[in-house]
């Protein structure tokens, strides 16, 4: 893509956010700054990012202990891994997820370093995506490691004939 593209596409994202942005900032945020702010200080009183992270684990140990979760979920339950540290990273390494990881990545911090207070559906999309990076991988780790088993495999032994792969597959590369 060249520049003067890039920075169509730049402008034409700008804009749209400011269609909505700009809206929502005049006729709701601003008229109810107050109300807004009394709420968010009643329910995040005091408290660090540490104290965050604290409860993060917490919930994780709770469901750990209560064994909560699928076998992909259960060990960073165990550990208290906090998923969007395992998705996020999984979802950047695939150029087609990138956008998605992009795009979760500031909802999830905020649940996880801001959000002092920890209902359970705030885990919601933070598992989705953990699991949808799991998805992702699942085909990819396979073609991988189908891939280095015939390098490995020719290598030991190369009277060994794999055949073409079918049409379906090489075009699809």
């Amino acid at each position: 893509m060249d520049r003067r593209s890039a920075v169509r596409c730049a402008a034409a994202i700008a804009l749209g956010g400011l269609a909505y942005g700009v809206p929502y900032l005049v006729l709701y945020f601003l008229p109810n700054y107050d109300a807004i702010r009394t709420m968010v200080q009643s329910t995040q009183a005091g408290g660090s990012v540490a104290e965050s992270w604290r409860a993060h684990a917490a919930e994780y140990s709770y469901w750990a202990l209560n064994h909560a979760g699928n076998l992909l979920l259960s060990l960073p339950f165990t550990l208290g891994i906090p998923l969007v540290l395992l998705s996020t990273p999984a979802l950047l390494a695939l150029p087609s997820t990138r956008g998605l990881a992009l795009a979760a990545l500031p909802l999830q911090l905020f649940v996880l370093l801001f959000a002092r207070h920890k209902h359970a559906y705030y885990f919601v999309h933070e598992i989705a995506l953990y699991t949808a990076a799991a998805a992702a991988w699942l085909p990819t780790g396979a073609e991988l490691l189908i891939g280095r088993l015939r390098l490995v495999c020719s290598l030991c032994r190369p009277d060994w004939n794999f055949g073409d792969p079918p049409d379906g597959l090489v075009a699809a590369r």
